[in-house]
């Protein structure tokens, strides 16, 4: 059990640790990974589906949204982002919530990594 115990709380950290995002860049597009951070304390029973808020992501004009299906948060996984109001891909985005989906029972405290959007700018600057 005490094995249990420390496993959670080493996953817990790891979950809080990559939280700037990040540049990346090819020979044919560029664009960023953009962690989604909790802003707020959730508690998510597993097998549940929840609006959780997020630190609000700008999401530039003629920008192309992916999620990274990489699970990045030990209670479950983003399965989609939004805003109160959707806008065209044209159009300037915030993202301040995901829909998130448990696969087990725990604490969700705001700060904590829920996922990471990839961001690919189609502009082609």
């Amino acid at each position: 059990m005490v094995f249990v115990t420390v496993a959670k709380r080493k996953v817990a950290e790891r979950v809080r640790e990559q939280k700037e995002p990040y540049d990346f860049k090819t020979d044919v597009f560029e664009g960023k990974f953009q962690p989604l951070i909790a802003a707020e304390d959730v508690t998510v029973e597993e097998g549940e589906d929840l609006i959780i808020k997020v630190e609000p992501v700008e999401i530039p004009p003629h920008t192309m949204v992916l999620l990274s299906p990489y699970a990045r948060n030990p209670y479950g996984h983003v399965i989609a982002v939004g805003e109160e109001h959707p806008k065209m891909m044209e159009l300037g985005r915030k993202v301040d919530r995901v829909y998130f989906a448990a696969v087990r029972h725990g604490r969700i405290r705001k700060g904590d990594v829920l996922g990471v959007l990839i961001l690919v700018d189609l502009r082609g600057e």
